[in-house]
């Protein structure tokens, strides 16, 4: 995108947007693992994981813990009662 460096890109971003870039990629990656919940209910965590681009399914439990202070199995429910 020919900006001068990250930093620059991130401020007209922010700027623009009023929230960060790596903000909304958590948000959409968040979105993606809750519709991949929501699909295929009986998959284990691990080919979930896989399929979201994590190395395993404790990475995709701490990324989904740190974002959202919940577990995978909290954040299933809520897929499955439509939250």
């Amino acid at each position: 995108m020919e900006y001068s460096s990250t930093d620059y890109f991130s401020r007209i971003f922010r700027n623009h947007y009023g929230i960060r870039p790596k903000e909304i990629l958590v948000e959409k990656r968040l979105e993606k693992i809750k519709l991949c919940l929501q699909e295929s209910p009986d998959d284990i965590y691990y080919c979930i994981a896989r399929k979201m681009g994590f190395a395993d399914s404790t990475s995709l439990y701490k990324f989904v813990n740190w974002d959202t202070g919940k577990s995978i199995t909290d954040l299933k429910m809520e897929s499955e009662n439509g939250v």
